[in-house]
C-alpha cells in the first residue's frame, strides 16, 4: 500500500494506510458472525454475509512528497513515483560544480561539489585501527564512489546516512580498478571518486544562499479565494526571503507584483505546500 499498490482506487495513500487497523478489525469481526452463524440482529443470512463491507476510507490528506518516496523506498527498496532530488533541480544547477555524470571530465585532486542521496554505506578498520567509510552518492545523472576518512566520518555521520538530498563537497581521486571489477569496465580506466571534506543539507544550503521565493500563475489560477490561502500560508513559515507573485496571460503579458509585507522560509515544506495548493509546480527559489 505505500508503495502504491492500490493507487487504482484514487483514494489518497495515506488515508488508505491510516483505515488498515479499522478494516483489519472489521475482517475479523465479519468472520466471527460467519463462524458463530450470526449475521445482524435483523436477519440477513448469508445474502447479508456475502455483501461486500462497507467502505471506510475517509481521509483526504496525503502523504508529502519526501514522505511518499522514502515510503516506496522502505517497502521496495527503490522509488517508483519519483526521485528525492528532482524537486532540487535548480539547487543542483546553482550550487553543484559537477554532477555525477560530468565527474567523468573531473582531474584528479580537483576541488568538486556534488548534491545527490547516499546510499550503500560500508565500514572498515585500516592498518592504523582508525575508522574508514564507503558510500555511493547517486543524483538523476548516475553515480560515484565517496571515500570519508574518520574525522569526517565523526562529523558527519548522522547526515551521510540520513538518506536525503546533500551537497557534498570533496577533492577528486582517480581509482584504478581490479580483477573483475576492471573487466566489467570499458579499457578499466581509473575512475573519479571524491574524497569527502564536507558535507551539507540541500535545504540548508539553499536556505543560506536564497533572497526570494518567486511564484508563476496563470490568471485561472490567481482566484482571489487561492491567493488568500497563499497569503495564510506565507503566514506559517515566516523567515527573511522577500517573495514576489507573477500572473501569466497566456499571449498577452505578465504581471509582476512585489509581496513586501511578507517574508518567509524558502522551507521544502513551503514550496510542496504552495505547489499543491495550485495544483503544480508554481514556486522557484532565487
Amino acid at each position: 500500500m505505500t508503495a502504491g499498490a492500490f493507487d487504482f482506487t484514487g483514494k489518497p495513500r495515506r488515508a488508505l494506510f491510516e483505515c488498515i487497523e479499522a478494516a483489519l478489525q472489521q475482517g475479523a469481526s465479519a468472520q466471527k458472525d460467519r463462524e458463530s452463524g450470526q449475521f445482524g440482529l435483523f436477519g440477513g443470512g448469508a445474502k447479508a454475509a456475502d455483501e461486500p463491507p462497507e467502505e471506510r476510507v475517509s481521509g483526504k490528506e496525503e502523504w508529502s512528497e519526501r514522505e511518499r518516496l522514502a515510503l516506496e523506498k522502505q517497502a521496495l527498496g527503490f522509488y517508483i513515483t519519483g526521485h528525492p532530488l528532482a524537486r532540487y533541480a535548480e539547487d543542483v544547477k546553482r550550487f553543484a560544480t559537477h554532477t555525477c555524470s560530468s565527474l567523468a571530465t573531473a582531474r584528479g585532486f580537483e576541488k568538486v561539489a556534488v548534491a545527490g542521496i547516499v546510499q550503500g554505506w560500508r565500514e572498515r578498520l585500516t592498518k592504523t585501527g582508525k575508522k574508514i567509510a564507503f558510500a555511493m552518492l547517486e543524483d538523476l545523472t548516475g553515480a560515484r564512489d565517496l571515500v570519508i576518512y574518520e574525522d569526517i566520518v565523526q562529523k558527519y555521520e548522522s547526515l551521510l546516512k540520513a538518506d536525503e538530498p546533500v551537497l557534498v563537497r570533496g577533492v577528486v581521486r582517480m581509482a584504478e580498478k581490479f580483477g573483475n571489477e576492471a573487466q566489467q569496465q570499458d579499457a578499466a580506466e581509473p575512475s573519479p571518486e571524491i574524497k569527502v571534506d564536507e558535507v551539507s543539507r540541500l535545504t540548508d544550503v539553499r536556505a543560506a544562499k536564497a533572497t526570494r521565493v518567486e511564484l508563476k500563475l496563470s490568471a485561472e489560477q490567481a482566484t482571489s479565494e487561492k491567493l488568500a490561502e497563499l497569503k495564510s500560508l506565507f503566514g506559517k513559515f515566516p523567515g527573511s526571503c522577500a517573495t514576489s507573485l507573477s500572473i501569466v496571460l497566456p499571449g498577452a503579458s505578465e504581471t509582476k507584483i512585489a509581496i513586501k509585507s511578507l517574508r518567509v522560509a524558502p522551507s521544502d515544506d513551503l514550496l510542496a505546500a504552495v505547489d499543491r495548493l495550485f495544483g503544480g509546480k508554481v514556486a522557484q527559489v532565487r
